[in-house]
């Protein structure tokens, strides 16, 4: 049996914070509570998955682009889960690791 870590997200934008759990990243981009007209500030997206964390900074178009299109957003999801699996963490040469 495979142990999944579920993606917490997290999408701070004028002041308010919306957050979701999920299995995926494309499933809790879909579950947020946000509609196209709703969005009207720049913001940031979080994305966590057990210790590792990256942060996103979304202009208004390209999040509204990814909220009222699936296909915009599963490309969004699919790439910020590369990020997750390959992330600066991984790519650090040994040498350096071993320096510190």
């Amino acid at each position: 049996m495979t142990k999944t870590t579920l993606y917490k997200l997290s999408l701070e934008m004028a002041g308010k914070t919306y957050k979701q759990t999920a299995t995926t990243i494309e499933a809790g981009l879909a579950k947020l509570p946000l509609s196209w007209e709703n969005i009207k500030a720049k913001s940031v997206l979080k994305v966590a998955q057990g210790k590792k964390k990256h942060e996103h900074l979304l202009n208004v178009p390209t999040l509204r682009r990814i909220m009222s299109n699936k296909i915009i957003r599963a490309h969004w999801a699919k790439n910020l889960d590369y990020l997750m699996k390959d992330g600066p963490d991984t790519n650090i040469p040994e040498k350096i690791i071993k320096s510190k």
